[in-house]
């Protein structure tokens, strides 16, 4: 990292905004210390929700995904700003968020200059900023040309104003998906080799891995409770037990405790799979959840089938199907 002495050298002479796109950068930057009453508030660069969900999915499918550990990066003054990031090769991608009132007011503006550059020293290779106004003008793409010419490492500077926000949100998954991987211009960069999931990192309790197991167990219990008549739901998860190649004490043992009550039978049922591991003397690479899970696909709705699809490839529940 460049010395931040060097960024932050004291200047007397008040500083004008951004209004000029033939004005130096460095004459912005330099002599910028925020006041302890000036500074932005912590967080302030994280997206909104509802932009962050919209580009979850699409980076996820490109092979980007955002990283679920936020990022954290630390000014002159000691204070930390948080920000989402995606890894690839050798660094990293930032998605940062600017109101239209840090954009308007020139203090701000200028500390913002300063930051695009720390980005860049710590291992930015792509910074994506989004804001919620179309106060975007050349005078920011210039800024993001000069932050490149910098510094080798960064390869690409974006802004994004409102109106594209909106569209991205607005239009559908596939679609969305090539606009992402087009305005990003992600060819550009590669992705970081992901660590390989296996059953056990089902059993890590936080929220991405609760929310997708409880997707599982909806999926089941509606199986059960609509189970065609004269079923039962208890019958028809007594039957889908009995179609796995579990040990014959497993499926006595769980078809002994359902109690014919959907919910908490699909539940227990999934957890009793997950904490039976993986079945290597029957079938290699086939664990006890993935065989419950096929076993449940035929009888599925195509939505359905997908979830639980993904579901067991992503963690490698069971031998991928050529």
């Amino acid at each position: 990292m460049r010395d931040i002495t060097a960024l932050i050298a004291p200047l007397r002479a008040p500083v004008k905004g951004i209004n000029s796109i033939g004005r130096g950068i460095s004459d912005l930057v330099a002599g910028f210390t925020p006041a302890v009453d000036e500074r932005i508030p912590d967080a302030c660069f994280l997206l909104p929700d509802e932009i962050k969900e919209t580009l979850s999915a699409p980076l996820e499918k490109v092979g980007f995904p955002i990283d679920s550990k936020i990022g954290k990066i630390r000014d002159p003054s000691f204070q930390h700003h948080l920000h989402y990031r995606s890894y690839v090769k050798e660094g990293y991608l930032a998605y940062l968020y600017f109101g239209n009132r840090q954009l308007e007011q020139e203090l701000q503006a200028t500390y913002w200059h300063w930051v695009g550059y720390e980005f860049a020293d710590n291992g930015a290779k792509g910074i994506f900023i989004f804001s919620d106004t179309n106060r975007i003008t050349d005078t920011y793409e210039v800024m993001g040309l000069r932050w490149i010419k910098r510094n080798s490492n960064l390869a690409k500077v974006k802004f994004f104003k409102e109106e594209f926000t909106r569209r991205l949100i607005n239009v559908d998954a596939e679609f969305r998906v090539q606009l992402v991987k087009e305005y990003f211009e992600l060819d550009m960069f590669e992705a970081k080799p992901r660590a390989q999931l296996t059953w056990k990192d089902l059993r890590v309790e936080n929220a991405e891995v609760k929310e997708e197991k409880n997707k599982i167990i909806l999926i089941i219990s509606i199986q059960a409770a609509n189970a065609a008549h004269p079923l039962t739901a208890r019958d028809y998860l007594s039957i889908l037990i009995d179609k796995t190649i579990w040990p014959p004490v497993w499926k006595r043992t769980q078809k002994g405790a359902l109690t014919g009550v959907p919910d908490p039978d699909a539940e227990k049922l999934l957890q009793y799979a997950l904490d039976k591991g993986s079945l290597p003397d029957v079938t290699p690479l086939l664990t006890a959840l993935g065989n419950l899970l096929e076993k449940i696909i035929p009888d599925l709705g195509a939505e359905h089938r997908t979830v639980i699809k993904d579901f067991i490839t992503k963690y490698n529940l069971a031998p991928v199907e050529n």
